[in-house]
């Protein structure tokens, strides 16, 4: 019976992440884009999650799409949130930081399903967590 429900869960686990979900939303056109973000809400996550394409705008084909939130800061008078899904990722950071005579950004990819909102990490984590110990004790 264990066995059977480890499975079942292994399944249901791979289903559910075989398309990775991102939000997409720029806080310029919409404020609640903008941190602190409700990732949680459920009207939050009906108007910008979206599922992330293994195609590019460009026609590249079997990309290995990444969530991504960037943040940039103008002059230090206004800031901007932009979250999406990336397609060229840059490599060996997490995060990353450019700067510009009047502006800097800040930008944060990740992998999981709604990591480029808030908090998200930590839910991914303690899901992930649980769903090991329902597995081992039960």
């Amino acid at each position: 019976m264990n066995s059977v429900l480890s499975w079942v869960i292994f399944i249901t686990i791979m289903a559910t992440s075989s398309t990775l979900k991102c939000y997409n939303c720029n806080s310029f056109n919409d404020t609640a884009c903008a941190d602190p973000f409700r990732g949680e809400s459920s009207a939050v996550q009906t108007a910008f999650l979206e599922e992330c394409q293994n195609t590019t705008e460009d026609g590249t084909k079997d990309v290995v799409p990444f969530c991504r939130k960037v943040s940039m800061h103008i002059n230090d008078a206004h800031t901007r949130i932009k979250r999406d899904c990336g397609y060229k990722r840059r490599e060996g950071h997490e995060c990353y930081q450019k700067r510009a005579e009047d502006y800097t950004t800040n930008v944060c990819q990740c992998d999981h399903d709604m990591c480029n909102g808030a908090n998200s990490h930590a839910f991914v984590s303690v899901l992930v967590i649980f769903g090991a110990l329902f597995v081992l004790f039960f």
